[in-house]
């Protein structure tokens, strides 16, 4: 009995050991933790999948190509990070400071990005299907090409964006500002844009089909569905 307790014990302490080492997992002179100062690290192409990175402080960071999915990063400063081709599916950024970073061609579907704040980012090429960005300020930020299929966008500001052939089929912009935005080719489809605010947009060969325009200020003039 004796023996068989302490081999338990082992085995308790080996899979707490493991926990441990995984939360105080290190990449070069950065610790993957909650928290941590990494301004400028190289993380291009790390794996940091469901890692915890909650109100870190990665400015200026290289995450090209890295693997973010599941990877809890509310709060935390991403401000000109570089993260071209990363995958941030169901990642939450809750609150983040992406102002001014690259994602060019990043897979961020069914991500929560709330309150984000991504002012100047480029997102040009990026999958932000089914992904939550309600509150979130694209101030001349640029999506060219973006999908944001399905996705929130309750009062998303998107004012000067450059968002030529977006994809918006389905998305929800109830109460969004897209003023001053360049939606060239871009698609509604489907899409909801009660109360939303184009004032002054570039909607040229756009396409509202199906789209809800309540209250939508400088929307083209659509038939009744």
């Amino acid at each position: 009995m004796a023996k068989m307790f302490l081999l338990k014990l082992a085995l308790i302490l080996l899979i707490s050991g493991t926990t441990v080492a995984q939360d105080m997992k290190r990449i070069g002179d950065c610790w993957i933790r909650s928290g941590t100062i990494c301004a400028g690290a190289n993380l291009s192409g790390a794996n940091l999948r469901g890692a915890t990175l909650t109100y870190a402080e990665l400015p200026r960071a290289k995450l090209a190509g890295a693997k973010l999915s599941r990877a809890n990063l509310e709060g935390a400063d991403l401000n000109n990070a570089d993260l071209p081709r990363a995958n941030l599916v169901n990642a939450n950024l809750r609150g983040a400071d992406l102002r001014d970073a690259s994602l060019e061609d990043a897979r961020i579907t069914d991500a929560d990005l709330r309150s984000a704040r991504l002012r100047g980012a480029n997102l040009d090429g990026a999958v932000l299907r089914d992904t939550v960005l309600s509150d979130a300020d694209l101030t001349g930020a640029s999506l060219r090409g973006a999908d944001l299929g399905n996705a929130e966008l309750l009062h998303t500001e998107f004012i000067d964006a450059r968002m030529q052939r977006a994809n918006f089929a389905l998305a929800d912009l109830s109460g969004a500002s897209l003023k001053g935005a360049n939606l060239h080719g871009a698609n509604f489809s489907n899409a909801d844009l009660t109360n939303a605010d184009l004032t002054g947009a570039n909607f040229e060969f756009a396409v509202f089909t199906g789209a809800i325009t309540e209250n939508c200020s400088g929307c083209p003039a659509l038939q009744p569905r």
